[in-house]
């Protein structure tokens, strides 16, 4: 488990099979596709093999969070990854960016908030916040990612992704 206390869906939060929180409350979670944004926030713990020799995460683990927290923003709209993949559809990493502002420590609590700033026909961006108790601000990352299929060739996304839900 990636957290130590649940909050009921009620509260704003349920419990997603990657182990972490994911905000369910539908008043925080705009409509993605279009014009319109989508934002969602999950919760993990720093757990102690992420982490350093000096007890901080590993930079590289900030990436794995981010893709949790794309992974249930997507999962909110209905759509999973998996979903995605087998209907011939691959979301690839094209670009990140992450500007670290203060370290996250072992047993932090972190609240990754993920929003869909940019959608084209074969490509989506995300922005990343990422803060630990007490709203401070850890990091904040971008990614694009692009379509392709099997064959690793660009696509453009289905029309069920990219229109407003």
């Amino acid at each position: 488990m990636w957290f130590a206390r649940a909050r009921a869906p009620s509260e704003g939060y349920a419990e997603t099979s990657l182990g972490a929180r994911a905000r369910t409350n539908s008043d925080s979670i705009r409509s993605v596709w279009g014009d319109r944004m989508q934002t969602g926030e999950i919760q993990v713990r720093v757990r102690y093999a992420e982490t350093d020799r000096m007890g901080l995460l590993h930079h590289a683990n900030y990436l794995v969070y981010f893709e949790q927290a794309r992974t249930e923003l997507l999962r909110t709209s209905g759509v999973s990854y998996k979903e995605l993949e087998d209907k011939g559809f691959f979301l690839v990493i094209a670009k990140v960016e992450i500007r670290y502002k203060t370290p996250a420590h072992y047993d932090d609590l972190l609240t990754i908030r993920t929003t869909v700033v940019r959608t084209t026909p074969v490509r989506l961006e995300h922005k990343y916040e990422m803060f630990r108790e007490g709203n401070v601000l850890v990091c904040e990352g971008l990614t694009t990612l692009a379509c392709v299929d099997r064959a690793g060739k660009l696509q453009a996304m289905p029309g069920w992704l990219t229109e407003a839900k």
